[in-house]
């Protein structure tokens, strides 16, 4: 019920953030508080109603994880109404879309892939829908014709509802069915004989391709000792996508829509920490997870369908249930959808991985650093904490333009865009008003998932993990970004702005992997993105030292030899 919203956000109240619109709309000026504030006033005046500042402020300024396209993820059961054509107005469209987008098209410097597209791109890249030819539209003034069904009637075809369907069409078909309802993957057996695993499974429809990872578990934790992402000493990945190989010696249909992929667990040679059969053998590993992650184009769009997973205990040749999921799941995926609405999908289009956390596990494992996230581990939980922390991606390369990245002779120069859309993202909070809010994606402590009442056993999933079930990992080193930026008065609008820092950042970029425990990972993945963001270089010394005074923080070398050695020592502590 959003009345008690509407007694702020009502129908006859200036917009009180005519930022939202500008930043997307003229990133530059908006960067360097190049146009007077009057100016901006007239130009990006909007009434602070509810659709207004819902809009404007998720699909502008917030890292929404959604296209704004996606209508469904508010209103569902209300699609019809919404894009009523009667709703097909200038207000309408610009709560979502910026008018000029300057230097913000597709391709252009300052596009940004998941903010609606400008509205003089659209006409500019007009397709006419029965010749398929690039028709530009020329005659489109927002300012001249405030209701776009003046000209876009029923009659016309052209109404709200042809231009969005209010699905994002890589979750929903046309008529918003999802995809992970219509189509569907399931194991029938796994079993294991010497070193040859089969595994038996069937999909739903034979245009999904059922791409199967395996990896293994170290010892009875949640990690892989050996996940399907890590390659052998040739290059080789038990990851499976449809072509036989060394690791996958025989695929074949034995049935209509029934699959027996074979296993070779001795041919994964080389690489850290050893071959399989032995680290069978020695107890390291004991349960495998496999993964089914289909993957499957509907008129050339990838669409997201739901991974499932399946653990098998590898010594007793059995199929094992609630292996951290189920009823012993660490996070709820219903709840990232509330969000995301098919979890992976805006991150990972098109390779299946919704529906179960464990899936992720596969790529997301500790034994790897953070590919983008700097001082992270690249283990879901570190991820993830991180990226809710909102710290930022990829930082040596935010700060600078990328007018020529192939051209070695190229001096990058200071970016005021780039600087100060990091200055805003690293303020941002996490949605339900916290990051502290940790049942947002965990299992509620002491409840059922099920809601039949209290369950006074049921594990709290978001304590300090548990050393038994949760093995060290590798921190990816610090980035070494070529500029740096502080916040000055600009005394225009914005009142902020970013200038370059000569002094540079005060966070060392010479930091290197490091090997650390699993709360280190799992708690610094909040921490540090914190002290990161407030580029606070001695608060983050004082937490690393925190985390070595009491746990482990040691330098890794570039063959990881001692980041398994401190896995297998600290294991092996437990048996």
């Amino acid at each position: 019920d959003f009345a008690a919203c509407k007694s702020c956000h009502y129908d006859n109240r200036n917009g009180g953030h005519p930022d939202w619109q500008y930043m997307v709309d003229d990133p530059l000026n908006w960067a360097t508080a190049a146009l007077d504030e009057a100016v901006v006033d007239a130009k990006y005046a909007y009434t602070a109603n509810l659709m207004n500042d819902v809009h404007m402020s998720h699909g502008m300024e917030f890292p929404y994880p959604m296209s704004m396209a996606n209508c469904v993820t508010c209103h569902a059961g209300k699609i019809d109404l919404i894009l009523d054509n009667s709703n097909f107005t200038k207000e309408t469209c610009m709560s979502c879309h910026p008018v000029d987008g300057n230097d913000a098209w597709p391709g252009e410097d300052y596009a940004q892939g998941k903010r609606a597209p400008a509205l003089e791109y659209l006409w500019a890249s007009h397709v006419d829908p029965v010749t398929g030819l690039p028709v530009p539209v020329t005659f489109h003034d927002v300012n001249a014709f405030p209701n776009c069904q003046e000209c876009h009637t029923v009659a016309s075809g052209f109404t709200f509802d042809y231009y969005h369907t209010g699905y994002d069409p890589a979750i929903y078909d046309a008529n918003g069915v999802r995809y992970d309802e219509t189509y569907t993957v399931a194991f029938n057996d796994i079993s294991i004989a010497g070193n040859i695993m089969t595994i038996d499974l069937t999909v739903s429809d034979a245009a999904i391709d059922p791409n199967v990872y395996v990896s293994f578990y170290g010892w009875d934790s949640k990690n892989f000792i050996v996940p399907s992402h890590t390659r052998d000493a040739n290059r080789n990945r038990y990851e499976f996508g449809g072509t036989t190989n060394v690791l996958f010696p025989t695929f074949e249909e034995v049935a209509p829509l029934n699959y027996v992929l074979t296993v070779d667990l001795a041919a994964w040679t080389g690489g850290q920490p050893g071959a399989i059969p032995d680290l069978i053998a020695d107890g390291t590993i004991r349960k495998a997870e496999v993964t089914i992650a289909p993957r499957l184009s509907v008129d050339g769009v990838a669409v997201g369908l739901d991974a499932v997973t399946q653990t098998f205990d590898v010594g007793a040749n059995l199929l094992v249930d609630n292996y951290f999921k189920g009823t012993n799941a660490i996070v709820d995926t219903a709840k990232c959808d509330v969000c995301h609405d098919q979890l992976a999908v805006t991150f990972h289009g098109g390779r299946g991985r919704g529906g179960d956390i464990v899936a992720c596990r596969n790529c997301h494992n500790p034994t790897y650093p953070g590919s983008h996230i700097e001082m992270a581990s690249r283990s879901i939980e570190n991820y993830v904490h991180a990226i809710h922390s909102f710290q930022a991606f990829d930082i040596d390369e935010n700060f600078h333009d990328d007018a020529a990245p192939d051209d070695p002779t190229h001096v990058p120069s200071f970016d005021p865009v780039r600087s100060l859309r990091y200055d805003t993202h690293i303020k941002h909070t996490f949605p339900n008003f916290t990051i502290r809010n940790c049942e947002a994606c965990h299992v509620k402590a002491g409840f059922d998932p099920d809601g039949n009442g209290p369950l006074p056993a049921y594990p709290v999933t978001y304590n300090v993990p548990d050393q038994t079930q949760t093995i060290p990992g590798v921190l990816s080193a610090s980035d070494n970004p070529l500029t740096w930026y502080t916040i000055v008065d600009s005394g225009g609008f914005p009142g902020s702005i970013a200038v370059e820092n000569p002094d540079g950042r005060a966070i060392s970029g010479n930091i290197g992997e490091k090997v650390v425990g699993p709360a280190s990972r799992a708690c610094g993945g909040c921490h540090r993105a914190d002290f990161i963001n407030a580029d606070a270089a001695g608060d983050l010394a004082s937490f690393n030292a925190h985390t070595e005074a009491f746990g482990t923080y040691v330098d890794n070398d570039s063959g990881d030899v001692t980041l398994f050695a401190i896995i297998d020592k600290i294991m092996t502590l437990f048996e």
